[in-house]
């Protein structure tokens, strides 16, 4: 098994090409967006089919959470993404501010 998801959607969301963690082959890596201080960190394990999920403003973490058993990625529209995991969906915004929200399902 492995994430589903369009890499067209993660550039067009993230503004900028991956940075790829160890060997291609393996499916691990990582999308970074700045807006002012804030910054969104997001690693993404396709085999694994786990997200890890940062926020930070001014070097400092705000927030930071790995979301296991995720089954897709998609882009709402070119400021939101959409996670679903088997026990959440995770909403992830950049704009007018970056943040982050997780609903049980």
């Amino acid at each position: 098994m492995f994430i589903k998801y369009d890499e067209i959607e993660l550039l067009d969301f993230f503004e900028i090409e991956p940075c790829f963690i160890g060997d291609k082959a393996a499916c691990e890596w990582m999308y970074t967006y700045s807006n002012n201080d804030f910054e969104i960190v997001f690693f993404i394990s396709a085999y694994e089919m786990y997200v890890d999920v940062s926020i930070s403003y001014k070097e400092n973490t705000v927030c930071s959470e790995k979301y296991t058993s995720v089954s897709e990625i998609r882009q709402v529209d070119s400021n939101t993404l959409n996670v679903i995991a088997d026990r959440y969906n995770i909403t992830i915004l950049k704009k007018p501010q970056i943040g982050i929200f997780v609903d049980n399902k």
